[in-house]
């Protein structure tokens, strides 16, 4: 990777953060921190679903699967778009009725305090092997990408960034914009996330052709 492509990258980076401070100065309250004080329209939350929904596994994973299958891959990433479709046609809507923050919220009305332990713990350790797998499959892109100096503390043996530092490094400032700005700062975050991933596409379409 040459050092403008790297500048390009750290600047990126600090984009993503000045936006969560930014966001920050506007919480005001945990319906701020955690639900963007329900003010967030229908297509900004769209945007943001489906960037969670997308990851560097979209590349890794996927593209063999498709490779391997064909149009399984295909079919099973339209019914990803139905399924949310149907999420925020039938249950979105009811969600907001009854005012709650979380779905750990709604479980405890519906279910009581021992379901939600029990998601809680679920939840956790759940999130904690999907988010890991995600931090990996993207560490594996830029450790690929980034050749560093000989001798350089951030160096793996063939003289590209560790994976381990990658891990590091990229959990680190999407920890600081996720604390930070709230999930305001994770809607605003996907939308330049949004906007960089059509570009990508845009270029990327006609040079596979």
């Amino acid at each position: 990777m040459e050092s403008l492509n790297l500048i390009v990258l750290f600047l990126y980076f600090i984009g993503l953060i000045a936006v969560s401070w930014l966001m920050s100065r506007r919480i005001k309250s945990s319906e701020d921190m955690f639900i963007a004080g329900r003010s967030s329209s229908w297509w900004l939350s769209g945007m943001s679903t489906y960037m969670t929904i997308f990851s560097a596994s979209t590349f890794v994973v996927w593209g063999g699967v498709a490779y391997r299958s064909g149009f399984v891959a295909v079919i099973i990433g339209n019914l990803v778009g139905v399924a949310c479709l149907v999420t925020g046609r039938w249950l979105a809507g009811k969600w907001r009725q009854i005012k709650i923050n979380s779905p750990g919220d709604f479980i405890s009305v519906r279910f009581g305090k021992a379901t939600v332990d029990f998601y809680t713990i679920a939840g956790i350790i759940g999130r904690g092997v999907h988010t890991s797998v995600a931090l990996y499959a993207i560490a594996v892109v830029m450790s690929t990408l980034m050749s560093l100096p000989d001798g350089h503390f951030l160096a793996d043996a063939t003289g590209h960034l560790s994976i381990s530092w990658a891990v590091v490094i990229l959990g680190v400032i999407t920890l600081i914009y996720t604390i930070a700005g709230g999930f305001l700062a994770v809607l605003m975050t996907d939308v330049i996330q949004f906007g960089v991933l059509i570009a990508v596409v845009l270029f990327m379409i006609p040079l596979s052709l």
